[in-house]
């Protein structure tokens, strides 16, 4: 049954939603690792970020972000904070988590997303590594 209505309501604006900008601020906290940020969000909820509906995921060149159905039919949110410094590095833009095989995921972030800073990696010289 159709409903007329005099006027649509007033469209709400999502950019300000203070529980993202904590999250955004942790995830900044932990560049280039992938978390669970949005446990049981709606489906909208990943492409709004991607969007840059929300603030705190602004630029949204920034952030990486997907999601997975969970056991309650609702989505998990994942997002990876990238970073313009990064993604300039080349890091990001790869493959996101795999679907957790269990209700608890204990393996959402694979070994291959774990970054090494660069003041850890050994210098490599045509002849080998540096000796110390």
């Amino acid at each position: 049954m159709v409903q007329f209505v005099d006027e649509p309501p007033r469209r709400t604006r999502l950019a300000g939603d203070p529980a993202y900008a904590e999250v955004a601020e942790e995830l900044m906290e932990n560049p280039g690792v992938w978390a669970l940020a949005i446990p049981s969000a709606g489906q909208a909820t990943s492409g709004q970020i991607r969007r840059g509906d929300y603030r705190a995921f602004r630029p949204i060149k920034d952030w990486e972000v997907t999601h997975r159905k969970n056991t309650s039919g609702l989505y998990d949110v994942y997002i990876r904070y990238v970073g313009h410094e990064m993604a300039r590095l080349g890091f990001g833009n790869d493959k996101p988590p795999a679907a957790p095989s269990s209700t608890f995921p204990s393996d959402v972030i694979p070994e291959s997303d774990i970054l090494i800073p660069p003041d850890l990696i050994p210098e490599i010289q045509e002849d080998g590594p540096v000796e110390e």
